[in-house]
């Protein structure tokens, strides 16, 4: 299983929406505790909005709320971070393999480790 912690970022919502995505987070955060230091595996930012042009263009909140996270995250200690879609379903766990140099080509060919 994924041994880090996970931390979404919410951009552009309105008080009471957040209000609602802390509360959510609480309860799943405090049934998953078992008092074995994972307490704090689930993380929240919330961001401004980043939608270009007023509302209609949503997508630039991606890119907008993760540079938001990295400037004002105090305590980020991570050598690594994956940008993943809440769509998104990992079939197996996400590896990151940096070879001795750090190269910039690939280590394998889908990105995980065989």
């Amino acid at each position: 299983g994924h041994l880090g912690p996970v931390t979404r970022i919410v951009s552009g919502c309105r008080p009471e929406q957040e209000e609602e995505i802390r509360a959510e987070f609480y309860k799943i955060q405090h049934r998953n505790s078992n008092n074995n230091n994972n307490d704090h595996q689930l993380r929240l930012h919330f961001t401004p909005s980043f939608a270009l042009g007023g509302k209609h263009y949503k997508y630039s909140n991606k890119p907008g709320g993760l540079y938001h996270w990295i400037r004002n995250n105090t305590t980020l200690e991570e050598s690594v971070i994956a940008l993943v879609d809440p769509d998104m379903m990992a079939l197996r766990p996400v590896v990151p393999q940096l070879g001795e140099g750090m190269s910039a080509a690939p280590v394998t060919t889908d990105g995980y480790r065989d």
